[in-house]
């Protein structure tokens, strides 16, 4: 009887050592925001090249150039909204009373 409860004992924390490996662990806020902010940098870093490709008349067509500085203002606007929210929050966990 105590060989049954301990096989199925051992067979239970295996399951439960197991589930537990493959549970992901929580988003890192942090990364995530790390990688949109180079992800926002890599956008304005391509738009401020195909700018100098078209100052010097390398640049494939206009619409493209147009194209990616809009997307690259579009990220940069988003980011400095987040940015702003984020601020916000903080200011107003500031604010609370103890």
């Amino acid at each position: 009887m105590i060989d049954a409860i301990a096989a199925v004992s051992s067979a239970l924390s295996a399951d439960s050592s197991a589930a537990a490996q493959q549970t992901p662990a929580a988003p890192d806020f942090g990364a995530w925001l790390d990688r949109q902010v180079g992800a926002v940098n890599d956008s304005v870093a391509q738009a401020d090249h195909a700018v100098q490709l078209l100052a010097v008349g390398q640049a494939e067509s206009l619409p493209d150039v147009m194209i990616s500085l809009e997307n690259a203002r579009m990220s940069l606007s988003l980011m400095v909204q987040v940015r702003d929210r984020l601020v916000q929050g903080y200011e107003d966990v500031l604010r609370m009373q103890i």
